[in-house]
């Protein structure tokens, strides 16, 4: 609802193999994504997300840049798939699938960000 509300003139919600991507516009010669985020809390997983979008898009064929967006704090910050951006997200998908392709679940860790995360009742069941 988020992004239908702040952003009505842009194409929502392109469903891809393995992605959901908010927005998507052409600026002249240039695709951009858009990831749009309530707030700004938790921006390193949302520039690993749009990272992700990027570097799935460009092994397609098709370079883009994209922005994450936060309507409410009126904030819009660029993202470009740097070297150094993908070596991250890289590491970050290799360990995530050791932590998947493990025979046990890490320990539970329960944080402040728990008590808003959509995932609450599928760590604590």
């Amino acid at each position: 609802m988020l992004s239908e509300d702040a952003y009505p003139r842009e194409k929502k919600e392109v469903l891809l193999e393995g992605m959901k991507i908010d927005l998507i516009r052409r600026e002249e010669r240039q695709v951009v994504v858009g990831e749009v985020k309530r707030s700004s809390k938790g921006l390193k997983a949302a520039l690993m997300q749009v990272a992700f979008y990027l570097k799935s898009l460009r092994d397609k064929g098709l370079d883009a840049v994209g922005e994450i967006v936060i309507p409410k704090e009126r904030k819009r910050m660029q993202v470009a798939l740097s070297e150094e951006l993908e070596k991250e997200l890289l590491e970050a998908m290799k360990t995530m699938d050791v932590i998947a392709n493990d025979e046990r679940p890490p320990p539970l860790v329960k944080t402040p960000f728990c008590r808003k995360c959509a995932f609450l009742e599928f760590c604590f069941s």
